[in-house]
């Protein structure tokens, strides 16, 4: 999930104090990035990636073990359905989900064929 912060310049001169940034649930209770994220250093994009001209932001994860796709992608379109994005910011499913949610509707037309 994108999460977008404002901070005075100077207010983080650590990646440790990006743990402390107070975050509001939608029932006004506070928690800090550190109680629901995991900071992590990587590599910065070289460029800016974009899909039929539209600048995007890609989000990447591991399913956990035993967790399936469908499920994982499920439980990710409940989240983003509630989510009241700003205007002329869209979702786009991955190729991955894309994929997944074809061979779904595929499986009930296969247990229809003869196996030989």
């Amino acid at each position: 999930m994108d999460v977008k912060v404002q901070l005075e310049p100077g207010t983080v001169q650590r990646s440790a104090q990006l743990l402390d940034i107070p975050l509001f649930t939608a029932a006004g209770q506070r928690v800090q990035l550190g109680d629901v994220a995991r900071v992590t250093t990587g590599p910065a994009p070289g460029e800016i990636q974009r899909i039929n001209r539209r600048q995007v932001f890609l989000i990447a994860g591991d399913l956990a073990e035993g967790a399936s796709l469908g499920e994982a992608l499920a439980e990710a379109d409940t989240i983003l359905v509630n989510l009241n994005l700003p205007a002329g910011v869209t979702r786009l499913p991955s190729s991955a989900a894309q994929a997944n949610r074809q061979l779904q509707r595929s499986l009930p037309l296969l247990g229809h064929w003869p196996l030989f």
